[in-house]
């Protein structure tokens, strides 16, 4: 079975968005945490407010905003004032400096030299990099929650232990801050936003380093890292996970959990699979790029993909299931959703609830993976060189094609390698495990169930 064109049209999930209420209500839950306030409290706000409702920050920032000093101001929504905690807010800098000396940030553009401050990272970067951080550190948050269920219910058939944390794999975990404090140091420096050919616009700029600066990693890193911390063997944390899942619930359903599942797990592999990133968890640091112009790595990007994919012929079966793990578990997803038809003793109402989120996750699963969004299975896709893997392999490359430019490559290596190694270990653990999906897929208490407890947790 390669595609869904045997499944049974079922609708997709509807979103039950929360109320302002019941939005600060899970807030309250959550910041009663504190590595919710102390490390995650800007992203958790990102999430529980899309970025078309914060943008409008502008207003209030730019009428009474900061004059560039030493310290941050703060901005409160109004509905936040029904918060516990009611230092709770973004800290920002309106950028002055750059404001007054760079034509871009004129007029309407005025509102991209508002910083917000990054926690754990203690970064200033403009709202729109912190808006894209804070999807990836999403990302990471919810791919390390759905696999933590899968790796429960893969204990409960008799599997082998699939470790998905990456608590104690990291040497430094503050480490992989480096890269953002790069890009933080080059978009604080008026001259970084002086145009050049091809990149005469406040967005094209700001691509350009984001891509030379390859800061999603660190990013999906510290949402990882959060997964690990609620769904603490100890289970110290579990009350917060209710929480938590409430406002992914508030943004997306179960089809959009699947793309983003499935993006983060292109994402690694692809930047796992760069020559780069081989060398670093091995401990061999790679020789220096010693191509310092954004523009020329970049265009260059497509031909080291490219020389990748003509060696999947070569590879070793480990390699094969690291380059396959995204098609290996689409294929046990699409078992499960045939097991969830056929389990003895379901009502058909729940069994519908089942089967309407199984394929609204296969279908988003898909979506995340292809390089064409609209286009359903692509020859490529059984080798995951979809969107999500070129990102990941272009970033791999990145960190050290644009060492030069922005820092030393050296540095680059040391943080990167206790993460890298330990993203390796847990994807290679979890590709074992699904060789012996047909064993999970027979116990019918756990096959078939996954989804529909991350739906529940939704509130879907």
């Amino acid at each position: 079975m390669s595609d869904l064109r045997n499944v049974p049209p079922l609708p997709l999930p509807v979103k039950k968005a929360l109320t302002d209420d019941e939005i600060v209500q899970q807030l309250n839950a959550i910041f009663r945490w504190p590595d919710a306030t102390q490390r995650y409290q800007c992203y958790t706000l990102l999430l529980a407010y899309k970025g078309s409702r914060l943008v409008d920050v502008s207003g209030p920032i730019l009428h009474g905003g900061d004059s560039g000093g030493p310290q941050l101001s703060e901005y409160r929504d109004p509905i936040w004032s029904n918060l516990d905690d009611k230092s709770i807010g973004l800290r920002f800098r309106y950028m002055n400096g750059i404001v007054g000396t760079r034509p871009i940030f004129q007029g309407p553009g005025q509102k991209n030299a508002i910083f917000l401050s990054l926690d754990a990272f203690t970064a200033l970067v403009p709202y729109l990099v912190a808006e894209l951080l804070s999807r990836s550190f999403t990302h990471g948050l919810v791919t390390r929650l759905i696999l933590g269920r899968y790796s429960v219910a893969w204990q409960a058939a008799k599997l082998p232990l699939a470790d998905v944390s990456l608590s104690g794999k990291l040497a430094d975990p503050d480490g992989l801050s480096q890269p953002i404090y790069n890009l933080a140091s080059q978009l604080a420096q008026p001259q970084s936003w002086d145009a050049k050919p091809n990149f005469d616009t406040y967005e094209k700029l700001l691509g350009l380093k984001l891509d030379a600066c390859s800061v999603y990693a660190p990013a999906m890193v510290l949402g990882w890292m959060a997964g690990d911390a609620l769904t603490d063997p100890s289970g110290v944390n579990d009350v917060y996970l209710q929480p938590i899942w409430k406002l992914i619930g508030n943004r997306f359903t179960t089809y959009e959990l699947g793309a983003i599942f499935s993006y983060t797990i292109d994402y690694l592999v692809g930047a796992l699979r760069t020559d780069r990133t081989r060398k670093i968890i091995s401990g061999h640091p790679p020789i220096p790029d010693q191509r310092v112009n954004p523009e020329q790595v970049f265009a260059e990007l497509g031909i080291e993909i490219k020389r990748d994919a003509m060696k999947f012929g070569n590879l070793s079966p480990d390699e094969k299931n690291l380059i396959g793990l995204s098609s290996s578990f689409f294929r046990m997803l699409l078992g499960e959703f045939f097991v969830a038809s056929a389990t003895p003793g379901l009502v058909a109402s729940e069994r519908d609830r089942r089967l309407v989120h199984y394929a609204a996750f296969l279908r988003g699963f898909q979506r995340g993976s292809q390089l064409a969004a609209d286009v359903l299975f692509k020859e490529t896709f059984e080798t995951a060189y979809g969107l999500g893997y070129q990102y990941g392999f272009k970033d791999g490359y990145s960190q050290g094609f644009a060492a030069g430019w922005q820092a030393g490559y050296q540095s680059g290596y040391q943080d990167g390698q206790s993460f890298w190694s330990g993203f390796n270990d847990i994807l290679r653990g979890v590709g074992s495990v699904l060789g012996s999906a047909d064993q999970f897929l027979q116990n019918l208490g756990t096959a078939g169930t996954v989804i529909e407890g991350v739906a529940g947790a939704l509130g879907l």
